[in-house]
């Protein structure tokens, strides 16, 4: 082995993973395929995690399968598409909805919480984590509003 053949490495095809705190709903794999290129114990060494979700349409009887949720940790999502306004979404932020277009870059506060909606077109959504790859995602999501214990 190479001495640092082990910052190289391939996404894994996380599509049918389920984030037990956020993803309530059937994903459309097809239409919508995630990577996981570091995190959930993939790529340990990572200091973030990053998950791709490939769009490729928006089927017409799309549910958005991410609820409101929250972190304890700040996030990013990055919209984008081959053309200038090529992908469509919603995002909510606290209690705001705000309509984007590719290319945008959205900060999710730490405790916000937050949830997105592709409504239309095709692109890339990439999310952004600073958690170590060697930690669950889970373990910094929750669900909005709190679960009563």
């Amino acid at each position: 082995m190479k001495k640092y053949e082990y910052c190289v490495k391939k996404p894994f095809d996380s599509t049918s993973d389920h984030h037990e705190a956020h993803h309530t709903k059937k994903h459309h794999d097809e239409a919508m395929p995630r990577w996981s290129f570091c995190g959930d114990g993939y790529f340990p060494e990572s200091p973030v995690r990053v998950v791709v979700r490939q769009i490729r349409s928006v089927p017409e009887d799309y549910d958005p399968h991410i609820d409101l949720h929250t972190h304890d940790t700040d996030e990013l999502y990055i919209f984008v598409s081959e053309e200038e306004g090529g992908l469509e979404a919603e995002v909510t932020l606290g209690d705001e909805v705000y309509q984007v277009t590719s290319p945008v870059t959205i900060l999710l506060p730490k405790g916000v919480p937050h949830r997105y909606a592709a409504k239309k077109g095709h692109g890339f959504l990439f999310t952004i984590v600073p958690v170590s790859c060697a930690e669950h995602y889970n373990s910094h999501t929750f669900p909005y509003p709190p679960e009563k214990a």
